[in-house]
């Protein structure tokens, strides 16, 4: 489904419209259609990694995405992969949230909480056994 960045993807800020692909029941491939030069993304569904992965969304995001119910959003998180897989990297701190009824999407970044643990460069296999990757 095609996206329009309503909220700058950090360090791509010129980045305006992208492609997100569905690749397994957790992985997702995000690219960018305006620039195919840039690097496509891989995404991961953080809910299936972590039970405690909730926050707020703040007001300003709820408005720029035009968010009216909770269960159009789906919350992915940016993957830096390495070999082997599990030793790849998931940034929990700064989300993708993109509306699925509205074509909207934008990343913001969490405002800590006492008792959140979302790092920029949490290991992937701190949360999933390589077993269950491959």
């Amino acid at each position: 489904m095609e996206y329009k960045a309503v909220l700058p993807i950090f360090g791509f800020d010129g980045c305006e419209r992208v492609s997100l692909e569905q690749i397994d029941d957790i992985f997702f491939r995000m690219e960018n259609l305006d620039d195919k030069s840039l690097p496509s993304f891989t995404l991961v569904m953080p809910t299936a990694l972590r039970d405690d992965y909730n926050f707020d969304i703040p007001d300003h995001v709820v408005q720029k995405l035009q968010i009216e119910n909770p269960e159009d959003v789906k919350v992915l998180n940016i993957m830096i992969l390495n070999t082997p897989i599990e030793t790849s990297h998931v940034n929990f701190m700064a989300p993708l949230l993109f509306n699925t009824k509205k074509g909207l999407m934008g990343q913001f970044v969490i405002e800590p909480k006492e008792g959140q643990n979302f790092g920029i460069a949490d290991k992937l296999g701190d949360y999933i056994a390589k077993e269950d990757i491959s």
